[in-house]
């Protein structure tokens, strides 16, 4: 992380900039607790309800990660993707909601991931832009037309009136990840 990167997160942290509810972390020991064990980031947020994976879906998807040692980080942008990530967190043992990102830290967050699992979001096309594997999920939109391209760690699931289901989720996952394995 740069510095400037870092002065601005130590502000967020000194001044609970954007910080609310118990499962938001104000401190730096998120950053801490991530940077010392594989983490996944699930961009369950978008502006357009219509493109929601189901909460309940995430939650699986979050212990099959626990499961494989993977923690779950759940950035959030507003107030109601915040209330999002802490509904969430309360259910996936062991998450993190981070403080309010700032568009550096969200990207150095992505980058670093293990693997990115996100909604049709611009943070899902950021990542795989990164190069982190990345998995992106298509409910009502259609993938041909905004899927996650061009990037050699990125597949897309699901269709427009057809959510993916969580075994092609973490199926995708699967592959994504193996693929870094692979280069590495």
């Amino acid at each position: 992380m740069s510095h400037e990167c870092r002065d601005e997160l130590a502000h967020i942290h000194a001044t609970g900039a954007g910080c609310f509810g118990s499962h938001v972390r104000n401190d730096a020991s998120w950053e801490e607790e991530i940077r010392s064990r594989p983490f996944a980031v699930l961009l369950h947020a978008t502006s357009a309800t219509a493109k929601l994976w189901p909460e309940d879906q995430w939650v699986r998807l979050g212990d099959h990660l626990k499961k494989n040692g993977a923690i779950s980080v759940l950035p959030w942008g507003n107030e109601n993707e915040r209330a999002r990530s802490e509904r969430l967190a309360e259910s996936i043992k062991g998450a993190i909601v981070p403080p309010r990102l700032t568009i550096t830290e969200a990207a150095w967050l992505l980058g670093a991931a293990l693997v990115v699992v996100g909604v049709d979001t611009g943070l899902a096309h950021l990542a795989a832009a990164l190069g982190a594997p990345t998995v992106g999920l298509y409910v009502s939109t259609d993938p041909s037309a905004t899927g996650l391209y061009g990037a050699q760690r990125a597949l897309n699931v699901g269709h427009p009136g057809k959510p993916p289901s969580l075994s092609e989720v973490i199926a995708a996952e699967q592959l994504v990840t193996a693929t870094m394995k692979a280069s590495a």
